[in-house]
């Protein structure tokens, strides 16, 4: 077995229950398993994870202090909708603070970190080709990812790891749109290029373009 697989389980393992079920229910909304507007009733969630409903109750109020999930008279924990107001407020500052990261990595010239960056962008061609969205949102989640934790800025990936999961989620609602996934390569590609050829100022430029589209096409499926 893959060495960091076991360690993941075994880091699991260690969790209490209830951390268990609040990781496991938040990636589930995250990678919209959930629609906005769903009920997660306890006793059922109990039910079927086969345990008592006092770590469901606890890792539905964790979820509820992140803003994942809310109350609703009348009806219970239900998946929360999606803001505008905060979907603005998130993407704009994503586009800040990746153009920044962007522009930092043209700047350094890391023709490995540049090789490494297509490699996934080429596994992201063949996930789209086969339609599978799951594997084509952790390359994209990686490609950023790889991108952040190499610009060379401490500061600005502590920033952006603060915000990781309010990324995480609206990136997977952009990708699940229909023709967003090859949109959002393309523009990858475009980014590549500019870095490799150290135009920081345009790099920074298309990040910000490339994530302000995103935001236009969510909240026009929101809206409807």
């Amino acid at each position: 077995m893959d060495e960091k697989l076991v360690r993941e389980i075994s880091f699991e393992e260690r969790m209490p229950l209830w951390e268990r079920i609040y990781r496991r229910l938040r990636g589930a909304i995250q990678r919209g398993e959930f629609d906005p507007g769903t009920r997660l009733v306890e006793q059922r969630l109990a039910e079927e994870l086969g345990v008592s409903r006092t770590p469901v109750r606890e890792a539905l109020y964790r979820l509820e202090r992140e803003g994942l999930v809310t109350k609703v008279p009348h009806k219970g924990i239900v998946v929360r909708e999606q803001d505008p107001e905060e979907l603005k407020e998130v993407l704009e500052l994503r586009g800040l603070l990746e153009g920044y990261a962007a522009a930092l990595a043209a700047k350094k010239g890391d023709e490995e970190l540049f090789d490494e960056l297509e490699e996934i962008l080429k596994r992201s061609e063949e996930a789209l080709e086969k339609n599978d969205i799951d594997e084509l949102v952790k390359l994209n989640t990686q490609f950023h990812e790889t991108l952040y934790r190499r610009c060379g800025n401490h500061k600005l990936l502590e920033l952006i790891k603060d915000l990781r999961d309010q990324f995480f989620r609206f990136r997977t609602s952009i990708l699940r749109i229909k023709g967003m996934p090859r949109v959002s390569i393309e523009d990858h590609y475009k980014m590549l290029e500019l870095m490799r050829k150290g135009e920081s100022q345009a790099v920074e430029k298309l990040v910000r373009e490339h994530i302000g589209r995103g935001k236009e096409r969510l909240l026009r499926e929101i809206k409807r």
